[in-house]
This record gives structure tokens, sequence and C-alpha cells, in this order.
């Protein structure tokens, strides 16, 4: 900018016969002030100076309002907000400024400031300020004002009045409808409406629609409330064929309150404007029907008075009991249940019924529950919806049921909503669990110990040692997970109430409380002490390796003496095996371990070898060497190797290792060659290289590819360059998977010349599947040091 902005707007005067009393305000925007009255006289435009516009978005206009009296609306705009302006009232005086539009709050709960300016028809208009919320608007409006000032035409000043919101052409173009007196109570099969906010009230708006015609809301404003409002939420999906209105509340005195004369219906896209035919407050408890000509889909229903009963009171106040809206679902004889069986196929009539069912609460879902069995998988989904968007409590025992349905999509929907309702999906799991097979008592006991622990111990322990070995798997890990916060008084209470039980019911509870038997060790190994007491039966012993192996992890001499016996001299090699495979993390039984190589069964021997990978013993280095030069059991061997190549490397095992890439079992070279690569073991990069070029087994080949990779063998390169031009012929189906391996490895061992040695694999006329894994070996870092 070259200067600053300088710009004067006078106002114009659409009137010939009004004229401003004072000269018309004057816009300086390079001041950002508004001049106005006597000389001097100015008010700041409360806008940043980078939201000022140009002046051509600038308004000022005179406005008739009565008496011979006009005012000036000075309108500035800003240039970076949408909606927002400052404004200013003028009329001899400033009677009002300030920004305009939604400016506090977040999107959607936003807050502001309005001037409205409602012609009258005779040349003048209502000039009115007041507050707007963006949740409390009537249907259909941007902004709705709220506790209204208007301009007084005779004081010339603001003043609190009733003010009618909606526009004289709403108003006249609104469908006429006469209201009749019931005849016959009937209550709808949902609450449609839901009253979310009032313009004013005495007592809560939400008595309007709450279906206790005994509450109502009123206005609370000076005159007969013309104008004041209450909004309600609608379902729009649901054809609202016809409302009621009940004006007093049963029992209510008749000089208690004022009934409306005449009131609009104000829905998204129509108004009804409805007539009384009598002083509904001289009948109490009496209800009128408002029949509509054609159903209505809305989502926004709002009740607007008008003129009122007044009978010469006052300070009359206007009181509504309650508005109810009915459905095409609405008919004689109709009941939750029939409406429930109208889900099914689904689309845009049963997702109206489902509509209805939703705001019927308890009703509604049990309507869903009896017509269940009839119903299809897109019924079923619908009337999960009926159940999710209902309380837990209430909805609970449908999305209970739904997690048994075969279909995936109405299973999912109940489980999401069950775990979001968290401890309230307890009761309806705890009464599903009594009369269901053990299957489902399993499956619901897992997600009840998820949702509300505390609540889960007591019902799971008496389950556990029921059903087929995954539903006792299934429900001991339910246990354990509810009893992780559990507290240990209750815990060993449980174990004690379990004593007069057999010995695998005693068993499934020790085994299921997992990492908690610590905290009750004391009434634990009294347990397993009568348990494991003379010679008892294998499954016995079998079984209690995995309590004793907990308490033994803790350090228990007892335990760790208890357990490395069972493992060293049980009669039984399951007892043994198992025992090996519980032994990780008990240092004090190391030494059994690596007895158990010599076991002369062959599985206690691979459990041990396990075991002794995953600890990565190098202690019991030389006997796995003497196990995989000489154990004649093939997966005994490939278990030596694997853990050789868990321990740390050195050359002893590695050069037994070596050896082993002789044995005649593929799979026991396949194990060899990995565990060389896992060790780097680049001096005998040789011996693999002439695996990958004369093995006769495809898995030995396979694994020299990705050990040759790992050991960084350049020697390699030339080789590994010609399987990965094998891949890229689209014939090549023998050569593929070797192929792609070895575009890995020269991927990890990324020479400087890997393009070149890829260019045949990255050609267009390549195979697609060669041709990813070319990119993804050039975008690999690499892993070896150049």
């Amino acid at each position: 900018m070259k200067g600053p902005v300088c710009a004067i707007v006078f106002a114009s005067l659409p009137f010939a016969s009004v004229a401003l009393a004072e000269p018309a305000p004057k816009v300086d925007l390079a001041s950002a002030t508004v001049q106005y009255g006597a000389p001097g006289e100015s008010v700041t435009i409360a806008l940043d100076r980078s939201e000022l516009p140009d002046a051509k978005a600038v308004r000022v206009e005179t406005l008739a309002v009565g008496e011979g009296r006009s005012v000036a609306r000075v309108v500035v705009p800003s240039k970076t907000r949408k909606g927002v302006a400052w404004e200013a009232l003028v009329g001899g005086k400033l009677l009002h400024s300030g920004v305009t539009g939604y400016v506090r709050g977040q999107d959607g709960d936003r807050t502001g400031t309005a001037i409205d300016v409602m012609p009258r028809g005779d040349g003048t208009s209502i000039v009115a300020v007041g507050e707007t919320r963006e949740d409390l608007r009537l249907c259909g409006q941007e902004t709705t004002l709220l506790s209204p000032q208007v301009v007084d035409a005779k004081t010339m000043q603001l003043r609190g009045a009733s003010l009618q919101r909606l526009s004289r052409a709403q108003r006249d173009g609104a469908e006429k409808v006469a209201a009749g007196l019931r005849t016959q109570a009937e209550t709808p099969l949902g609450r449609l409406l839901v009253a979310t906010g009032a313009s004013t009230a005495i007592g809560k708006p939400a008595s309007l629609t709450d279906g206790d015609p005994a509450t109502a809301w009123g206005e609370a404003r000076p005159g007969t409330g013309l104008g004041e409002f209450v909004v309600m939420r609608a379902p729009a999906e649901v054809p609202i064929t016809r409302f009621a209105i009940t004006v007093a509340p049963p029992g209510a005195n008749a000089t208690a309150g004022m009934a409306p004369r005449s009131f609009f219906l104000v829905t998204d896209a129509k108004t009804f404007a409805v007539t009384l035919p009598e002083d509904g407050w001289l009948k109490p408890g009496a209800s009128y029907d408002i029949a509509l000509k054609e159903p209505v889909r809305t989502s926004c229903v709002a009740l607007v008075l008008d003129q009122a009963y007044a009978r010469g009171n006052a300070r009359p106040e206007v009181t509504v009991a309650e508005l109810t809206a009915f459905s095409e679902f609405d008919t004689p004889g109709a009941s939750p249940v029939s409406i429930a069986r109208l889900l099914f196929g689904g689309g845009p009539r049963a997702q109206a019924a489902a509509a209805v069912l939703q705001r019927a609460g308890k009703r509604g879902v049990e309507g869903v529950m009896q017509a269940w069995s009839e119903l299809d998988a897109q019924g079923r989904a619908l009337g999960v919806d009926v159940a999710v968007r209902t309380s837990c409590e209430d909805g609970g025992p449908l999305l209970v049921a739904s997690l048994d349905d075969k279909d995936r999509n109405v299973e999912r929907k109940g489980r999401e909503k069950l775990e979001r309702c968290g401890r309230a999906a307890a009761p309806a799991l705890l009464t599903a669990m009594r009369d269901a097979p053990v299957p489902q008592k399993a499956r619901y006991a897992s997600l009840l110990a998820l949702l509300a622990p505390s609540a889960a111990v007591p019902p799971i322990a008496a389950l556990l040692g029921q059903g087929s070995p995954a539903d006792r798997q299934m429900l001991r890990t339910a246990f354990m997970r509810a009893a992780r916060s559990a507290d240990a008084a209750k815990l060993a209470e449980l174990l004690r109430e379990r004593r007069s039980s057999d010995a695998a019911a005693r068993l499934e509870l020790l085994r299921a409380l997992g990492p908690r038997i610590v905290d009750v060790r004391e009434d634990a190994r009294t347990d397993l002490d009568e348990l494991l007491k003379g010679t008892p039966d294998l499954p016995v012993r079998y079984l209690a390796l995995g309590p004793v192996a907990e308490l033994a992890r803790q350090g228990h001499r007892e335990s760790v003496d208890r357990f490395a016996a069972l493992m060293g001299h049980d009669a039984a090699w399951p007892v043994r095996a198992r025992a090996a495979e519980l032994a990780l993390h008990i240092p004090g039984a190391q030494q059994e371990l690596i007895e158990r190589l010599r076991d002369p069964e062959p599985r206690p021997r691979e459990a041990a070898l396990r075991t002794i990978a995953e600890e990565r013993l190098s202690a019991a280095a030389v006997a796995v060497e003497a196990l995989l030069s000489r154990d004649p059991w093939t997966f005994v061997r490939v278990s030596a190797a694997t853990a050789l190549g868990s321990m740390p490397q050195s050359p002893d095992i590695d050069a037994s290792l070596a050896t082993a890439l002789e044995d005649p079992v593929p799979a026991v070279r396949v194990a060899t060659v990995d565990a060389l690569g896992v060790h780097r073991a680049a001096s005998y990069a040789g011996r693999v290289r002439k695996l990958l070029d004369e093995d006769n087994s495809a898995d030995v080949r396979l694994a020299a590819v990705r050990t040759l990779a790992q050991m960084c063998d350049a020697n390699a390169l030339d080789t590994l360059t010609e399987l990965a031009a094998k891949a890229a012929s689209p014939n090549a189906e023998n050569e593929l998977t070797l192929g792609l391996a070895a575009i890995d490895a020269l991927g990890k061992i990324h020479p400087r010349d890997l393009a070149r040695r890829l260019e045949r694999v990255m050609s267009k006329d390549a195979r697609a599947q060669a041709r990813a894994a070319a990119a993804q070996a050039m975008a690999a870092p690499g892993i070896c040091r150049r």
C-alpha cells in the first residue's frame, strides 16, 4: 500500500418522509472509527486492522422505527472471518456497537451477538439486538436472537421485549392446522422428540418432551411470550404423521398458567400455524391432536409461541406440558415386536422402524430380542443399532446375544458397544453366562474379564475346568486377566473354598492364577503339597508343573527343588519334557535343564534345547554340540543347531556347526546354515557357497542365500546376481523363490554396483514381483560395511 486507506460512507435514506435527527454516521477506515452526532463524537471499529474491508463493502442504512424516527445501522464486515462484522446502531446517540456473528467458542457450540431487522409492512421495521447460540436456533435459521432488545421509537433506547423470531413471510406462508380435542389417550411407540433448548424457560425445556404431562415448560418473558420457543431433535428417517399437545398438567390450578391460543411448529422445510379450539388451561390434562395433511421428515422441530388466552392477566405465563410426535408406525395394535419384524431386509422403511425402536428404550430392545430369530443379517444389524443407541443397561442383553451371531458385522457392532460400556456391561454378561453352553460362557468370560475384572473373578473361578481343552484354556486366560488387579485376600479365599473340590478343579485354579500365585504362595503351597503327596496321577503331576514353575521363578527354594525333581526324576517323559519347557528364567533349575540333554527320551532333550536357546545358555554348549553331531533324532539335531546359533559366537561352536553342514538330513543342514548366519561366521562362507552351488535341497540353497547376505560375502555377489536375473523371467517358476531371496540378499550386502547387478530385474519386461523386490533392495540401507 502506498498510503493509508480513507473511506467515508454516507447513509442513504430509503423513505423520503423520514430523516435522521443528526447527520448520517461517517465511516473512516483509515482511523478505524465511525463519527456520529455532534462534532467529535466517534466510536472505534473493534476489528483488527487486517480485518478491515474495502470501502465498497461497508454499509450504512437508515431504518424507520416508527413515531417518525429512524436509526442508522452501520455494518463493517470482516475481510477475514466469514459471517463476522462490526456493527453499530445510531439514533441521535450511540445505541449499540460491537462485533456480530459467531465469534466465541468452537464449531457447533459458538456464541455471539446479532442485529436483526424485521419489516412491519408499513414502511417501518423492528430493529433488534440479541445474543445468539449456534446450538439454539430455530429450524432452518442461521441465527436466532435470544433475549432480544428492540429500539423503542418513543425513547430511542434499547429495551427488552417479546419478539416473534419468524419472519412475516414465513408466518403468512405457514400451513394452517386446527387442533382438535383428543377423545382417546395414546402413547407413541417411541419418543421421537427430544427438547435440546429454549429461548427462555420456567422449568426445564426437556419437560416438554419427557413423556410426563405432570411436568411443563413455560416462557419467562414480559407479555404473552410472543416468539419464545423450544427447539427439539427428531429422527429425520422417520415420517411424522401427527402431533399431540397437552397444555396444562393433570390436576393443575386453572389460574396457575396461560394457554397458547396459537403457535407455530417449525420443521426443516415446513412451518405449521396451529390454533387451539379452547383455553387448554381450563381443561387440565386434556390433549389436542394436530393432524398433518402429509407426513413430514425432519431432524428439527421447534414450537414457537404466538397468541395466548391471557384472560386479562397482567403478567401471563404461557405454559405447555407436553408435545408428542407420532409416526406412521403408530397404528392400532402396533407393538415393539411388530415394528421389530419390519427390520427384515434393511432399506429405508426398516431404518425408520429402527429409529422408532431406538427411541422406545428398553421396550424397543425387548421387541428386537423377541423378533431376533425372524430377522436376516441386515435386520439383525439394525436391531443391534437399536441396542447400541440405548443405555448399556437396557441394551446389554441384546448386545450380548449379538456376540454369537454368525454375521461378523452384527457381532462387531455388539462387541464394540459392549467394550464402550465397560463395567456397565457386566450385569448382561453375568446373566448370559448362567445358562449358556460352556463355549459361550468362555467367550463371555473373556469379555467380562476385560471390561469388569473385579466382578469377573468369582464367576469365572466357578467355571474353571469345564468344557473342551480350548474352552478351559480360554477360561484360564480370562481368569488370569481378571485376577491381575484382584485383592490377594480374595484370591486366597477362592483357593481355600476349592479345597473340597477334586484335584482337576483345584489345579485349574492354581494354573489360572498365573503370576498372581506368588501373592497367595502359602495357600498355593498347601494345595500343591496335598496334590503332589504320594504318587499322584500323571495328569496331576503334569498340570502342577505350571504353578510350581511360577513359584520357582520367584526364587522360593522349596519350589525350585520340587520343580527340578520333577524335571529330572519323574518316571514319565512328558512331565520331564514339560518341565524343560517351563524352566525358562528359573536359575536354580539350569543344571537340571542341562542334564535333560542326556535324557533317554528325545522329547525332553528337544524341550531342553528350545529353552537353552531362549536362555542363550552357553554353559550347555559342549552337551549341545554332542547332540548335534550324534543324536539319532532329526528334530533334536535341528534344535541343537538352533540352540548353538543362539549362543554367543565362538570358534569352537562355529566349528561344530560347520561339521554339521555334512549332515545327511536337509532340515539339519538348513538349521546349521542359519546358525552360522546368525554368528556371521564369514570364515565358513566358502562352505556355504558350495552348498548354494551343489546342494540338491532347495531349502538348503535358500538358507545359504540368507546366510551369505548376513556374512556380507562379496565372493557370492556374482552367483547371487545370476540367481536374481533368473527371477526376472516370467517363465522361471522353479527359480522364483531362490531368485527373490537373492535380490533381497544383494540389497542387504548393497555393493556399489547394485544398480548394474539388478539391471535385468528392473527392466520393464521383467516379472512384476521381481521388479518390486528390486526396488525394495535398491532402497534398503544394507547391513554391511563397505
